[in-house]
């Protein structure tokens, strides 16, 4: 039963409910949105600072590769290795290939890290009467 003089309207009291239950929304909807992007950059930064480790790491074992094919040429100036050999440094492998041409020993190493893949090309001259071994040129490999 209406009594009267009653509205169907809201009173002043229930429309400042309405509004303070509209900014709580508003204020907890922008408190998630800032907690998201946060989360969000902080996970990028993360997976980019991995990834970059991850590249570093393919890019030092794969010099390690060129500095042992260059060990072994300096031991036996013969050395030559037209199929890979593998060289295992504390988890990571590189591949190693070594291949000869009149006096000059040509050093592929490539390495893979977490998908990270990276690959040195070295040139070396070879004394045939002495043995000497000089790195003409060390570059990084493009893939």
């Amino acid at each position: 039963m209406k009594q009267a003089g009653s509205s169907p309207c809201a009173t002043p009291e229930k429309r400042n409910g309405q509004s303070a239950l509209f900014l709580a929304i508003l204020i907890g909807g922008l408190i998630i949105l800032i907690a998201a992007t946060i989360a969000f950059l902080v996970f990028t930064f993360i997976s980019s600072s991995l990834g970059f480790r991850a590249a570093t790491r393919a890019q030092n074992v794969a010099a390690a590769g060129v500095d042992d094919a260059l060990i072994r040429l300096i031991r036996n100036k013969d050395f030559a290795s037209a199929s890979p050999y593998a060289l295992l440094l504390d988890g990571s492998s590189a591949a190693i290939t070594v291949l000869r041409t009149q006096g000059k020993a040509t050093i592929f190493s490539t390495a893979s890290v977490a998908g990270y893949t990276r690959g040195i090309r070295a040139v070396a001259s070879v004394d045939q009467a002495t043995g000497e071994v000089n790195v003409v040129s060390r570059e990084q490999a493009a893939f």
